[in-house]
């Protein structure tokens, strides 16, 4: 029997005009209300993809049902698990046994009677999905919401304190640099003869060097494990870069000795928080980067203390400081001789992955040097991330409210109180001081609040940046010591935010990627933060005063708040993706590690895509066996053509995963795909039209590389399939009539030797006896050994070759069996006819 799936009331709409709430400023009363139905919703999707899994599943393998975190069945599959005996009283509640059960069953019975291995380990994904993110926000020892002395955590373990504190001495030393020279800025600009603009974008350069080599770093470290190595390197050149500094006479040179230290910054950003968050569990997290936050908030006061000192009662110029200064820093930066690579994962991935092992005390490392992802997928992968990218913006608003205003910050004090090299030095390591207690209080505080409801940490960045934006206000103000509680203010609210917002990037992608998506924020926060503030508040600068300057960065500040207020919601569905990520992998290894059944050939699985703001895909399941040939069916607007471009790497689904043979190829691209065996056949415009016929197959055989006797073969073989191309074999293909020209690409199948061919309306516009030529042809290259997926409105036509179909409508699978069964379906088949219809077309 066919498996229907009811129709849910979700529809595709877009998003684009929906109200949004207030982020930050929302009451309280609302913020509740807000959290109930985000519960609902979530809750809701669950019980329809447990719904969709019991339904999905055969009487072979009772045991597939899945049970609600109550341990109950679902609406709607009560009745099902009754018919199939499935049920231990009145209540509708199932035996934990019979999920065991299942996978016992699925893995023993033959090939030719179990179902889809994949759903089984789906189920048990959706059953260990609440325990797996428990074990990355709070990790195995921990308990939510219950928070230990930082060094019993620490010594627990079994890091120590030595990479925490190296660490955090090479971000003072990145800190002590860059103020240095802040404070130091009227006098160098002085000296180079260059106003407050020009120095301004001078000193901008370290972060357009972040901006530039971070996400080079990324790379690196995606695959090579060189963290250590490069971070000790690059910590030693604190010292040399001020020595050099201090002896430049030429803007391009000290513009070189600024941007250098950027580097150093950069390996800040994309190897010592990624290696925090290896080497601590995660119950201590937080409170380690506000830790090494904090060490860089002692170097931004050192630095400009250094300043005081030297400058003041010592009497040294400028250059004298940084001679001195440089000495200093190098001697320092000897502490991290003795610093060791933490690894990936350890306790986050490698604890979660568990879960789903047959045998939990075996080996747990591996897992994710194992990456298949080259690293341009990896960020991509990253990218799709609908929390990290509203993040990024909040980097941005950071970077504005930092690095410009920090030098800005230098011009307003001497213009307005006309304070001297050391008094100005003074005022920033003063305006810095009260960032120490506030990372101190809202470390341990958020690291309840991110156990408990990782949410609420985001919304609690948010008025953080409100904070921001006040103390922007209070800066401006030409009374010295209100001006310097507002500086205070907008520093420790963005010490804060840069340690609770690297927690949340990092957590929500896998441990290999963390570096990328820090390094994003450093790109953000030093490209578009730096750079863009530094243009804009220039020009505001240049027309009005720095004090305009400065007032002007509240506006984007409380947009950022806002933005990030609304990005809290999808956090706790961003680490379940992660989570389901590393439980599927696992669960997959972990069958084929102990000689369990084999994978299909493809499994998609709760695939939801979109086109921008409009969602055409909701949580599709979909799964093509060896050398089967199935349909799929819909009208127009269905989702077939939008599936086949999930399926072969033309489209990134927001939601979801696809394996072939067990291996995710989610995020590979799609020549990658072409050469593991998936070839797609797009309908209507499959060839080349100013190419000739010949030029086209030779085209296509652009993937077999170098073997032209092989590609030569292919071609003689394509032309003995199909004479009529033969004789057209030096003709344009645009020339070609359009069942030529479905032959055309049909030949594809005959040159690349797909393990899975896609094609997508095969028949569209051609006459009845041309279509059962081609059809003939798929026919053979199915019987060849490739499965065939044949995506087609018209219902006669396809059920005629297969025996397997799908039937989707409005981005739904509404039906999965077999075609006898689908043909006896009037509701689905009138659907087609009405579809067809009111197109003009022939649905039959």
């Amino acid at each position: 029997m066919g498996h229907y799936r009811p129709a849910r009331s979700r529809q595709p709409v877009s998003t684009a005009g929906r109200r949004r709430s207030s982020g930050p400023f929302r009451a309280g009363d609302r913020r509740r209300a807000d959290a109930r139905d985000t519960q609902q919703r979530q809750s809701v999707r669950e019980r329809s993809n447990e719904q969709q899994l019991v339904l999905r599943h055969r009487p072979t393998w009772p045991g597939a049902i899945v049970l609600d975190r109550q341990g109950r069945l679902p609406p709607g599959a009560v009745g099902a698990a009754r018919s199939l005996g499935m049920m231990t009283g009145d209540a509708g509640v199932v035996s934990a046994a019979h999920t065991e059960h299942a996978t016992a069953a699925a893995d023993s019975a033959p090939d030719g009677d179990t179902p889809d291995v994949m759903s089984g380990v789906i189920a048990q994904v959706h059953q260990r999905r609440a325990e797996g993110r428990r074990l990355l926000i709070a990790g195995a020892s921990g308990e939510a919401g219950r928070v230990r002395p930082l060094g019993a955590d620490i010594t627990a373990s079994g890091a120590g304190w030595y990479l925490l504190i190296a660490l955090s001495l090479f971000a003072a030393l990145d800190e002590a640099t860059a103020y240095l020279v802040t404070a130091l800025g009227p006098d160098i600009s002085s000296s180079l003869g260059v106003d407050a603009s020009t120095y301004a974008m001078l000193a901008t350069q370290r972060q357009t060097f972040v901006g530039l080599t971070a996400l080079q770093f990324a790379a690196i470290f995606y695959k090579r494990s060189q963290r250590i190595m490069i971070s000790k390197n690059l910590g030693f050149q604190y010292g040399p870069s001020l020595v050099l500094g201090s002896v430049v006479t030429w803007v391009p040179a000290m513009t070189a000795v600024i941007g250098s230290s950027g580097a150093g910054a950069a390996v800040v950003y994309s190897a010592h928080r990624p290696m925090i968050m290896d080497a601590y569990p995660p119950a201590v997290r937080l409170r380690a980067l506000s830790f090494h936050r904090g060490a860089g908030v002692i170097g931004a006061i050192l630095g400009p203390a250094l300043v005081a000192i030297l400058a003041g009662p010592v009497g040294l110029s400028w250059r004298g400081v940084l001679l001195v200064a440089g000495v200093v820093f190098l001697a320092a930066s000897l502490v991290g001789l003795r610093l060791r690579e933490p690894g990936y994962g350890r306790h986050d991935s490698d604890q979660v992955a568990t879960l789903m092992r047959a045998d939990r005390s075996g080996p747990q490392s591996g897992r994710e040097d194992a990456t298949e992802l080259t690293f341009w997928e990896a960020l991509r992968r990253v990218w799709t991330i609908r929390t990290v990218r509203r993040l990024l913006s909040v980097w941005a608003v950071l970077g504005v409210a930092v690095n410009p205003v920090v030098t800005y910050q230098g011009f307003w004090l001497k213009e307005q109180f006309s304070l001297t090299t050391s008094q100005r030095a003074t005022f920033f390591a003063a305006s810095w001081l009260l960032a120490l207690p506030a990372l101190w209080y809202y470390a341990r505080r958020g690291e309840k609040i991110w156990q408990r409801e990782p949410a609420r940490l985001v919304r609690m960045v948010a008025w953080a940046l409100v904070f921001l934006a006040g103390g922007l206000v209070l800066a401006v103000i030409p009374v010295l010591w209100v001006s310097l509680a507002g500086f205070s203010i907008v520093f420790a609210s963005e010490a804060v935010a840069v340690a609770a917002l690297s927690l949340v990037m990092m957590s929500i992608v896998r441990p290999r990627a963390r570096s990328i998506a820090v390094s994003l924020g450093a790109i953000y926060f030093g490209l578009v933060g730096g750079e863009g503030g530094t243009i804009l508040l220039g020009d505001i600068e240049s027309r009005y005063s720095a004090a305009a300057a400065i007032a002007a960065l509240v506006v984007p500040a409380l947009g950022a708040a806002a933005l990030l207020g609304r990005s809290a919601k999808s956090v706790t569905g961003d680490l379940d993706s992660v989570v389901g990520e590393i439980l599927e992998d696992e669960g997959v290894r972990d069958l084929a590690l102990n000689g369990r059944q084999k994978a299909p050939l493809l499994a998609c699985r709760g695939i939801d895509f979109s086109y921008d703001q409009l969602q055409v895909l909701f949580a599709v399941d979909f799964t093509v066996r060896d050398g089967e040939m199935l349909a799929l069916l819909g009208v127009n607007g269905a989702g077939k053509s939008s599936l086949l471009k999930v399926i072969s790497g033309l489209g990134m689904p927001s939601a979801g995963s696809v394996r072939l043979r067990g291996h995710d190829i989610t995020y590979v691209d799609a020549e990658k795909r072409v050469s593991r065996g998936i070839t797609q056949i797009p309908g209507g415009r499959a060839v080349f039209g100013p190419l000739t016929v010949a030029e086209n197959l030779r085209g296509l055989g652009f993937s077999l590389g170098r073997d032209r006797k092989r590609l030569d073969a292919a071609i003689d073989e394509c032309f003995e399939m199909f004479p009529r191309l033969a004789e057209r074999r030096n003709q344009p293909a645009l020339t070609l009539s359009g069942g030529e020209q479905q032959m055309l690409a049909l030949s594809k199948a005959f040159i690349l030797k797909p393990q899975l061919l896609l094609i997508d309306e095969l028949s569209l516009g051609l006459a009845p006896i041309v279509v059962d030529r081609l059809l003939d042809m798929v026919r053979q290259i199915n019987a060849a050994g490739t499965a065939v997926v044949l995506v087609e409105q018209s219902i006669s036509l396809a059920l005629s070759v297969v025996d397997h179909a799908y039937f989707m409508e409005k981005g739904q699978v509404r039906f999965d069996g077999s075609s006898a069964d689908l043909l006896a379906r009037d509701d689905l088949l009138r659907a087609v006819f009405l579809g067809a219809a009111s197109q003009g077309g022939n649905g039959a």
